[in-house]
């Protein structure tokens, strides 16, 4: 009633929000093009349509096949153009583009980057919402906005890159776990694994810390996520896990099928380049494990701050690195702009915002310098962040974990 009477309608704000939806969809058809050997859409689009329509598995020769078909015509590009990849990932992926593939593809991808949109939206919300970072409306407004334009999102979108909507997953799991819908959590987590290799770490980390803090609700629902999505997909299809298994090896023997963060810093001394690229990561392996192991029985902010590291490592050392992964490092942006927000007050406040203009300054900078043009990822832009983000967590680490407190709260503590 009140609402109403206020002149506020939730039924007109349905409406619009529907009317942007479809125009935005609308501009997608209109505007976006795949581009051949980056188009994550065309891949699963393509492999659920051939099933779906034809029965052949995901990890037909014939599939790849008809992927590089649909990649090269559809995006006008020249046989120059590098290869797409296939479709190696687990099975059960599937069911994420299957309700695209039952329209034509320029319709669905229009309607799949509208999607990655709002995905990308609701990341930078609740990476904010995690942090604890207080904003007025209008800078809550302005800080999506600048997520939206830097280049590392504006990339992810423009080719609707399959690792946004995982990311959404998982920061969905925390946000629902951290407000105690644990059994949403769980579900979501279970999804992110539709790309295990983005996904592994930081979901083997969340179930092992509500399995130490009790929170069985969580780990049930993830486990009954895991075996509904195992069941389903093994009576459709008996012999995918062994399909799958052989994609990934055939995409093993590629010479640059391992391209994380980590191997390209341990490229850059080619003398060294074997012992390097192994030293880097069982090193930073064992420090994750340690963390872990700090973090578990631990209260949220442990988790929280464990959480944003997991993401953090992962964007480093993940097989197929690109700008998009660096996304997993918003939170860490966030969270220090709410540590300087809580340490520095007025002044932290003031700090902030320039910095954020640095950094969008900065990424659009270094893809200009390159001179190879708006489409081709500058490779400072997918290592550089993810190492800056760590060495931020490490400065903030014992605010975040152990924020300032009165004297009485902290003798209370030791009772």
């Amino acid at each position: 009633m009140s609402s109403r009477r206020n002149g506020f309608n939730p039924v007109w704000v349905v409406v619009l929000l529907f009317l942007a939806g479809l125009g935005l969809i609308w501009v997608n058809y209109r505007s976006i093009k795949p581009i051949a050997g980056q188009d994550d859409f065309t891949t699963g689009w393509v492999s659920a349509n051939m099933y779906l329509m034809k029965g052949i598995s995901p990890y037909d020769y014939r599939v790849a096949q008809e992927i590089a078909r649909v990649s090269l015509i559809d995006s006008d590009q020249s046989q120059a153009a590098p290869k797409p990849a296939p479709f190696t990932e687990p099975f059960y992926a599937l069911i994420i583009f299957a309700p695209f593939s039952l329209v034509d593809i320029h319709l669905a991808r229009a309607i799949w980057l509208a999607l990655i949109d709002i995905c990308l939206v609701v990341i930078i919300c609740g990476f904010i919402s995690l942090s604890g970072w207080k904003l007025k409306v209008w800078a809550f407004g302005l800080v999506v906005l600048w997520a939206l334009v830097l280049y590392n999102g504006a990339h992810a979108i423009y080719l609707g890159q399959l690792s946004v909507f995982i990311i959404f997953t998982l920061v969905g799991s925390a946000w629902l776990l951290t407000h105690g819908n644990e059994e949403g959590a769980g579900f979501l987590l279970a999804l992110s694994l539709a790309k295990p290799e983005l996904s592994l770490f930081v979901v083997v980390f969340m179930f092992i810390w509500s399995i130490s803090v009790r929170r069985t609700r969580f780990y049930i629902s993830f486990l009954a996520g895991i075996a509904f999505l195992l069941t389903i997909t093994l009576i459709l299809a008996p012999a995918w896990p062994l399909q799958w298994a052989g994609a990934l090896v055939n995409s093993a023997g590629h010479p640059d099928w391992y391209n994380s963060v980590l191997s390209k810093m341990s490229f850059a001394l080619p003398g060294i380049k074997k012992p390097l690229f192994i030293a880097l990561h069982i090193s930073f392996g064992l420090f994750l494990i340690i963390e872990w192991l700090v973090t578990l029985k631990k209260s949220p902010r442990y988790f929280y701050w464990a959480w944003l590291l997991t993401l953090t490592l992962s964007a480093l050392i993940v097989p197929r690195s690109d700008t998009s992964l660096s996304l997993m490092c918003l939170g860490v942006v966030f969270q220090m702009a709410q540590v300087w927000q809580e340490r520095f007050g007025k002044i932290g406040e003031v700090l902030i915002w320039p910095t954020l203009a640095l950094v969008l300054a900065g990424s659009w900078a270094f893809v200009f310098s390159s001179g190879r043009g708006l489409l081709v990822e500058p490779l400072i832009l997918s290592t550089l962040p993810p190492i800056l983000s760590l060495l931020a967590l490490l400065w903030i680490r014992y605010w975040v974990i152990r924020p300032s407190r009165l004297p009485l709260e902290l003798m209370r503590d030791l009772d």
